[in-house]
C-alpha cells in the first residue's frame, strides 16, 4: 500500500503519514484508531514496541500454569468460603423471622392488655 492509498483510506494526509513512518510524529488516538482498521492490529503491536512496550509472549517472567493453578484454586475456595457464609446468613436470617412470628402474639397480648 503506498503512501497515497492509505491516506486515501484513513482520511489522514500523506505528509502527515509520512512523519509517522520517520519517526518525526505520533498519531492520536483517533488516527490510530483509524491506521489500525485499515492496516490491521501488526501495525500496532509495531507502533507500541517502537515506544518500548514489550509484548507479553516475549516476558520470560510471566507467571507459569502451576501458579496460575494455584490462583485458580484459592479464587475457588473463597468463593465457596462466602457461598457457606451467605447460605448461613440466609438460614438465620429465616430464623430469625420465626422468632419475629413467634413473638407478634405476645406483643399483641401485651398491647390489648
Amino acid at each position: 500500500m503506498t503512501l497515497q492509498q492509505a491516506s486515501a483510506a484513513t482520511g489522514i494526509a500523506p505528509r502527515t503519514l509520512k512523519a509517522y513512518v520517520e519517526g518525526r510524529a505520533c498519531p492520536n488516538l483517533a488516527r490510530y484508531g483509524r491506521l489500525l482498521r485499515v492496516l490491521g492490529p501488526e501495525v500496532g503491536i509495531e507502533l507500541a514496541i517502537m515506544i518500548g512496550w514489550e509484548p507479553r509472549a516475549s516476558n520470560p517472567i510471566l507467571p507459569h500454569t502451576e501458579d496460575i493453578r494455584a490462583v485458580r484454586d484459592g479464587i475457588a475456595q473463597t468463593i465457596r468460603a462466602l457461598d457457606m457464609v451467605l447460605q448461613n446468613e440466609v438460614s438465620a436470617g429465616d430464623d430469625d423471622a420465626e422468632t419475629a412470628q413467634a413473638r407478634e402474639p405476645t406483643a399483641s397480648a401485651a398491647r390489648s392488655r
